[in-house]
């Protein structure tokens, strides 16, 4: 029978501690711990962990630590020690659930169409900012709007200063100029359907344009 036991720590130096000395084979988790991680103390403990865990482990259970965070910051004390598993973001699917949950929790009429565009507008988001985007939408102008939605992923992608999303439509005869990209795009558009997908194309991941400016 599985157990779920919580042991409240007074610091981040006596929970990795505990975990040294504690003999019985379980699956230790550490939450926001990329906050401690850097901390000397800790990476001592943390390697001691990753070498005495193996010599516990059963043929019928495990022993295991396993830190959850939203960024990685790992020493290079601990990059031999540790696997590092990244989770995809939701796809679109798992948005087209949240939608239906939502909607039938609000009792909002959403069509199939409608649902599949919302999706998609998800898409690219966590489940919080996916919630949270359908929640201002809702707040805003009483329903589940798309462009609503998007418009919370421009803010998050700001927000992460690594991109930005670019919303204002520009039609192909309003662009002067790289006929062989227009062409390459027009030619790729559909790879972005839902045909596509359902055929197990990935969407294209860019463009690189290069050359001699002017």
């Amino acid at each position: 029978e599985k157990k779920e036991v919580t042991h409240p720590a007074p610091s981040p130096i006596e929970a990795v501690g505990h975990l040294v000395t504690e003999e019985a084979p379980a699956t230790y988790i550490l939450l926001d711990y990329h906050e401690y991680i850097t901390d000397p103390d800790v990476k001592r403990r943390l390697r001691d962990i990753a070498r005495a865990f193996p010599d516990r482990n059963t043929p019928e259970r495990g022993c295991h630590c396993v830190i959850v965070a939203p960024v990685l910051r790992l020493p290079i004390e601990l990059s031999k020690e540790v696997a590092v598993v990244d989770f995809d973001l939701p796809d679109a699917q798992a948005m087209k659930e949240l939608v239906q949950l939502r909607a039938a929790a609000l009792k909002l009429k959403v069509s199939k169409a409608e649902t599949e565009e919302l999706a998609r507008a998800c898409q690219g988001l966590t489940m919080t900012e996916a919630n949270n985007a359908l929640a201002k939408s809702l707040a805003e102008v009483k329903k589940f709007e798309p462009s609503r939605v998007i418009k919370e992923k421009e803010s998050a992608i700001r927000k992460a200063g690594s991109a930005r999303l670019c919303t204002k439509i520009v039609l192909p005869d309003q662009m002067g100029g790289n006929e062989e990209l227009m062409d390459y795009l027009i030619m790729r558009r559909e790879a972005f359907s839902d045909e596509a997908r359902q055929y197990g194309l990935g969407f294209p991941k860019g463009i690189l344009i290069t050359g001699v400016r002017g």
